[in-house]
């Protein structure tokens, strides 16, 4: 009875992982899927950077997995040049 099971899976498997081929895809979906995703995740932060007074080209770290966490714990900890503005100023 398990072996019916598994020989029936097997052949769904197959015949629904051929009816889904890879290669029917547009060619560059892939690279339009990356530019996407990294312009959704680097935009707001070059905003952000601008806005803390940090210069925009940092939001690379954001790209490397380990990277982008001692960025996150560099630029929590670090004095900020917003903060030096606002310490000149009086406000």
């Amino acid at each position: 009875m398990a072996q019916c099971y598994m020989g029936l899976l097997t052949f769904l498997a197959v015949q629904e992982a051929s009816q889904y081929d890879l290669r029917s895809l547009p060619r560059h979906l892939g690279l339009i899927v990356l530019l996407v995703f990294l312009f959704l995740l680097l935009v707001p932060i070059v905003k952000l950077l601008r806005r803390t007074g940090h210069h925009p080209v940092w939001c690379l770290l954001a790209l490397f997995p380990v990277l982008n966490l001692g960025a996150l714990w560099f630029f929590a900890f670090k004095p900020w040049p917003t903060d030096k503005n606002t310490a000149n100023t009086g406000d």
